[in-house]
């Protein structure tokens, strides 16, 4: 391992483009591996446990607020928030505050390489 922690013989890149277009260029050999949102890839009904596999929030955290689905409609539109009411998780909801309340302590953004794992 490297001073980062990470393999010697590891290479990290970025990479563009939706779910369907990073998956194509992990096919096609552009990438040996690459790292998706768990919660992404199924809402697209593309995960697939004979090639993927998830990591352990043990071995690495998610990002704060990751998976939760965030859905928003106009203050006053009363018959809009009581269909969406329907949705709403509060252990979702308190798991979420306390992951961005985080990320505000430690001063972070939406750039900031911060994990975390409210439950």
């Amino acid at each position: 391992m490297s001073a980062s922690g990470a393999a010697a013989d590891l290479q990290i890149e970025p990479i563009r483009g939706n779910i369907d277009t990073r998956l194509r260029k992990q096919r096609e050999g552009e990438y040996g591996a690459i790292v998706l949102a768990m919660a992404g890839v199924k809402r697209v009904e593309l995960f697939d446990a004979a090639r993927m596999s998830p990591i352990d929030p043990g071995v690495l955290l998610p990002a704060p607020g990751q998976g939760a689905l965030a859905l928003q409609c106009r203050r006053d539109d009363a018959r809009t928030r009581g269909l969406l009411e329907v949705l709403s998780d509060a252990t979702t909801a308190a798991c979420v505050q306390a992951e961005r309340a985080l990320v505000e302590l430690l001063k972070g953004d939406c750039l900031s390489p911060i994990g975390a794992f409210a439950r």
